[in-house]
């Protein structure tokens, strides 16, 4: 293998002990010494969409420690694969630079977007052409998110049980989680989301008519086995519940939002639907849970696993191992028991 131009400088020679056997009659025998070359390819985090700069540093040196590093100032081309130009945020697809102080630095990001099972793969190669290749390729899976959960969810991607309802032709694709008093209902999200990738859920909630007739309602993380149709039980079950020995949803995760407690107005994260007993809110809302209008985020780190609730400006944030609680897809929905809140 010949590596370079066979020019030096300019190309680094490094043949891996090739020799000239000749013929009868011929040139007699030559052997050429090897130089030996090392190479590698590090990634300075792993490539992540919607996520700051990356650096990649090709690192390359040929020779002996005697000899210093031959290959400083030589010229190599690279090239990334797995993605398209598309998932770029910045930087490029190929090209081509000269080692410095013993490595090339590329720098990329990468956009948010809804394609999975993408692969950020480097190669190097001597020649322009790119058919003499320096080394192994080096490649990271791209670490995703579920960027689809942080756009609009459209009417028709909603499945409701029990009292909920859609309110068709509402501009705003609003749902009716209490269509009728004394009742109790469930909305989710047809497409399920991948609990071991970040993901994040904006929405607005108008409650009205809650305090003191409805006991709240719970933002849920769902693996039960009976999927969309999930519903727990009413009153202080909030819909998502099982007290009394009653059906809960299981296989998975929640925050109450509590607006039958009005001294003061509370929310609090939970862990499953098993629990002995309804857990009481400890966390203050900035603003009244019931007769109110307000906007609520819900973002989840699965690296660090913290699930973080936002309301008007305050922050609750919990260890939430959702991975040890649900299976690996699982979806979110809202649920909401008894009276006349919306």
């Amino acid at each position: 293998m010949v590596w370079g131009d066979q020019h030096y400088p300019g190309g680094i020679p490094a043949w891996n002990d090739i020799q000239n056997d000749g013929n009868a009659g011929q040139s007699p025998q030559i052997s050429i010494a090897e130089v030996p070359l090392t190479s590698s390819i590090t990634f300075s985090a792993n490539p992540k969409e919607g996520a700051e700069i990356f650096t990649t540093s090709i690192n390359l040196s040929a020779g002996t420690q005697d000899s210093g590093n031959l290959a400083e100032g030589s010229t190599v081309y690279w090239k990334v694969s797995g993605i398209s130009e598309h998932d770029l945020a910045s930087g490029q697809l190929s090209g081509s630079g000269t080692i410095t102080n013993g490595k090339l630095d590329l720098q990329h990001s990468l956009k948010k977007d809804s394609d999975t099972g993408e692969s950020f793969e480097v190669s190097v190669f001597s020649d322009a052409e790119m058919t003499q290749q320096i080394g192994v390729n080096k490649s990271e899976t791209v670490v995703e998110t579920n960027q689809i959960v942080d756009g609009t969810i459209n009417q028709n991607e909603i499945h409701v049980n029990g009292s909920s309802s859609i309110l068709l032709g509402d501009p705003s694709n609003k749902v009716q989680l209490l269509a009728t008093k004394h009742g109790w209902g469930s909305a989710w999200w047809k497409r399920s989301i991948d609990i071991t990738r970040d993901w994040s859920k904006t929405f607005e909630i108008d409650a009205y008519n809650g305090s003191g007739a409805s006991d709240g309602f719970t933002f849920a993380i769902n693996g039960d086995p009976r999927g969309l149709e999930a519903l727990g039980d009413g009153g202080q079950n909030l819909g998502f519940f099982g007290y009394d020995s009653k059906t809960g949803i299981s296989s998975s995760y929640a925050v109450l939002f509590d607006m039958f407690t009005t001294q003061p107005d509370s929310l609090i994260g939970l862990e499953g639907s098993t629990s002995a007993t309804i857990p009481q809110g400890s966390i203050s809302a900035p603003v009244s849970l019931a007769n109110n209008t307000y906007n609520v985020q819900i973002e989840y780190s699965a690296s660090q696993k913290i699930l973080t609730t936002s309301l008007r400006g305050k922050s609750f944030s919990q260890s939430a191992d959702l991975q040890a609680l649900l299976p690996t897809h699982a979806y979110i929905g809202f649920k909401l028991p008894m009276a006349a809140a919306h």
